[in-house]
């Protein structure tokens, strides 16, 4: 699949954090010392973008940082090792598939959890799911566990998304995720840290950056937001009707 034509990567940032700094936007002639400088700028930019300031009052978490995954169950197993990009959120339900009818596994606090537990060692099919984080040495990041009850007494495939951590972009791997249409978001964010690290201010630049970062937030919200509600039904009624019925909330029109 081709890359958009329009779309930033790490050439891109480097490049413009170069220009602002004074030094030159031409890397063949960078010091081995300002390389390290500049790629440091660009890794602390994206890790920004990644995991962005409040936007009024509200802290967001991209729709695109959140892959779909499947964990399969073991008979008589109750933890389970999550991936090591896990970042320890996952979706609020896991799904079983099409030929397992049970209803979604609600994901809950590790308190409730071991209050279940304490009460009943009990299996059967999993109801209810808690993340938690895994003992560490400091040997590698922090790792994460989900425990399941009752526990599994067969095996299920469940699907889920979950938060997903990144790895550093380089000009071997330049394209940081979200696409083309945050690609000037995410040069912002270089710019305002070089703004930062070497000027030592918060200025043009960083004013440019929550800009850009506010209409980005608002980008994603529109493209995540779900185009229905569901349909509204009695338990008696038929969960398909061929009638529409309309629902005003906030502003905007629900089907």
């Amino acid at each position: 699949m081709a890359e958009s034509t329009l779309s930033l990567g790490y050439p891109e940032f480097a490049s413009a954090v170069g220009r602002f700094i004074g030094w030159t936007g031409d890397s063949d002639v960078w010091l081995e010392d300002e390389t390290a400088d500049i790629d440091e700028i660009v890794q602390t930019g994206l890790r920004q973008v990644y995991l962005p300031p409040p936007v009024s009052r509200k802290v967001h978490q991209w729709s695109w940082l959140k892959p779909t995954t499947a964990l399969a169950t073991v008979a008589d197993q109750e933890n389970y090792d999550l991936p090591d990009d896990n970042s320890g959120t996952i979706s609020n339900y896991m799904t079983f598939t099409a030929d397992d009818p049970w209803s979604p596994i609600e994901i809950i606090g590790s308190g409730q959890m071991r209050a279940y537990r304490s009460r009943s060692e009990s299996s059967g099919v999993p109801k209810f799911a808690a993340i938690s984080p895994k003992a560490g040495t400091g040997t590698t990041g922090q790792r994460f566990e989900i425990i399941f009850w009752p526990t599994p007494d067969s095996v299920y495939l469940l699907g889920y998304s979950y938060t997903a951590l990144q790895n550093k972009i380089s000009t071997a791997s330049p394209y940081p995720l979200g696409g083309m249409q945050y690609g000037e978001l995410f040069k912002a964010s270089c710019l305002a840290e070089a703004e930062r690290k070497f000027k030592k201010v918060r200025g043009i630049m960083w004013e440019d950056f929550v800009t850009k970062l506010a209409s980005a937030v608002s980008l994603d919200e529109q493209q995540s937001s779900p185009k229905t509600l569901g349909v509204m039904h009695g338990e008696d009624e038929d969960p398909w009707p061929t009638k529409t019925y309309l629902v005003k909330y906030d502003g905007q029109t629900w089907s």
